[in-house]
């Protein structure tokens, strides 16, 4: 070869964290020679004249491998996205390889449907009734949720319009019942919404129980989610009654058709089931509160209803503030800090780190940023990286080497993961404080 010889190429290879797999062909059988390839990590050594047949089962030897890393990346890139789906994690902490997200969802658009069986119904296999769903969407993806009692599909389409009714039924007819909800999401371009997918069907079940007999006030409910838990969450005390008049006639352009009174009680309803409904997907529960409870009888007009709500949250959130002052929270993310750097070779979860406290995935995920101000995959990173920056300047171990010392499942996830923290490859960084350790040495001496 010009320029270089087999093993530098190599070494530039390994150097450079490319991911591949490498079969040396060589006329050369003294031992210094296989040591030296050994030590580069090759996954074969053929001398020459080579066998045919044995060329053929090292090529067939990597291929299976390649397809085996494959499928694992894509499992692994499934829970990643179930994970960020139910505990809205955010997207960007997932560092995903968008070629792989490609691969997964190639359709335009992106829906969730959940499938929550009544109190008589055994919770179903998804993989059954996949069939079912590719009728409908091009592609599906089912995961079974036990503990929320869930059947989740998350689909991929390449038309927008999917028909609901038509799904429903061909469910009923295979499941032999109609005892179960059906939640259909919007859909979305991006699988960065999946959250937001789930929680709309989820919500969408939620109604469907909450107002059985009143489809407009169900859909106006979906339609002002967001507005309601903003107004409980993010606005001052004082400023509460313009943001509920600001609501309520965003509602009434939905629900013009009900009589005062009843329109009253609706704005209520509505408000409150939304704020029930957050609460409960953080596990808060307060029983003292009744989504559905009347307006006092004084109540005869829109700025005493105002009046009226207004007074009811701030109660809610006083009795949260009881609740979270009889708790003793403030130990939590210290000791999941110092759990994440014993375990942090570990596949950990977010799911693993809420059984270690006893607490609600959703709520700790909120807790890591409101303490912290970042999340629990974060500190996983940072725990990670400053393990591999070590190994990288104290050891000559390869890139996959460190990337499974350190919990990550290839080089090329430690080398995406390497570049967003150090904005440099774990190859530049090596090269770079080696050169400046040399320097240093180099001055010592003189």
């Amino acid at each position: 070869m010009p320029v270089m010889n087999g093993f530098d190429l190599i070494r530039h290879i390994r150097a450079n964290s490319y991911s591949m797999d490498i079969v040396i062909l060589t006329s050369h059988a003294n031992f210094d020679y296989a040591k030296e390839a050994i030590t580069l990590q090759i996954n074969d050594y053929l001398l020459k004249p080579v066998n045919i047949q044995s060329l053929i089962k090292a090529i067939q030897t990597s291929r299976d491998k390649k397809m085996a890393e494959s499928d694992s990346a894509r499992k692994q890139t499934l829970v990643s996205l179930r994970a960020m789906m139910l505990y809205d994690i955010p997207f960007s902490d997932l560092l995903l390889d968008t070629a792989l997200l490609r691969d997964l969802f190639p359709y335009a658009y992106i829906s969730v449907v959940v499938l929550e069986p009544g109190a008589g119904l055994k919770l179903p296999d998804p993989e059954v009734y996949k069939d079912i769903f590719l009728d409908f969407y091009d592609v599906c993806y089912p995961m079974i949720f036990v503990d929320r009692r869930e059947v989740v599909f998350i689909c991929n389409h390449a038309i927008f319009s999917v028909k609901t009714k038509a799904l429903k039924e061909r469910l009923i007819e295979r499941l032999h019942s109609s005892d179960f909800a059906l939640g259909t999401s919007i859909s979305s371009s991006s699988c960065e919404t999946l959250h937001q997918l789930y929680m709309n069907s989820v919500q969408r079940i939620f109604y469907q129980k909450a107002f059985p007999d009143t489809p407009a006030l169900a859909g106006a409910a979906l339609f002002t989610y967001n507005d309601c838990v903003d107004i409980f969450l993010n606005t001052a005390p004082d400023q509460i009654k313009n943001a509920l008049n600001t609501y309520v006639l965003k509602l009434n352009s939905l629900t013009a058709a009900f009589s005062d009174r009843i329109f009253l009680e609706q704005i209520c309803h509505s408000f409150f089931y939304n704020i029930y409904f957050y609460l409960d997907s953080l596990s808060i529960s307060l029983p003292q509160f009744r989504p559905d409870e009347r307006l006092p009888e004084a109540v005869t007009d829109l700025p005493s209803a105002i009046d009226a709500i207004a007074d009811r949250i701030l109660w809610i959130k006083q009795e949260l503030k009881k609740q979270d002052d009889n708790t003793d929270n403030h130990e939590v993310i210290p000791h999941l800090v110092q759990y994440i750097k014993a375990n942090y070779q570990k596949d950990l979860s977010l799911n693993d780190l809420a059984q270690e406290v006893n607490m609600n995935p959703n709520y700790l995920s909120g807790l890591f940023k409101k303490t912290i101000s970042c999340s629990y995959l974060e500190c996983l990173h940072h725990e990670r990286l400053a393990i591999a920056k070590q190994l990288l300047l104290q050891t000559d171990l390869s890139m996959e080497q460190i990337a499974g010392k350190v919990g990550y499942n290839s080089s090329i996830q430690l080398l995406r993961i390497f570049k967003k923290y150090e904005h440099m490859l774990p190859s530049e960084f090596r090269a770079r404080k080696r050169q400046v350790n040399t320097g240093i040495m180099s001055q010592e001496n003189q």
